[in-house]
């Protein structure tokens, strides 16, 4: 996430930065810490927002919900793949974006 959000700060035309990020909440073989990553991704200056799909660790849904507020942006947790089009409608709306899907 701190590589992406990076790249998006470096290549973005525009000051308002949004990284979707679609996780069961895992951190599985990060090589960084949470702190590196955290200052890496807050530098960076890009808004995260989460969407949790089946994310079973209480652990999991803390991180995605932390790292989604502490870059101004939101999360959604969901329990199956079939509520993805509405989280995701929903985020947009709340960005200002209005998707006919």
């Amino acid at each position: 996430m701190a590589f992406a959000a990076g790249h998006l700060a470096r290549i973005a035309k525009y000051p308002n930065r949004v990284l979707l990020v679609i996780s069961d909440g895992r951190n599985i073989d990060s090589h960084a810490s949470p702190t590196q990553s955290s200052a890496e991704i807050n530098a960076a200056g890009v808004r995260i927002f989460c969407i949790g799909v089946d994310v079973s660790e209480s652990y999991g849904r803390r991180r995605l919900q932390l790292l989604s507020a502490s870059t101004g942006g939101e999360s959604s947790l969901i329990s199956d793949p079939g509520q993805f089009r509405r989280a995701t409608r929903e985020m947009a709306q709340n960005l200002g974006i209005e998707f006919n899907f």
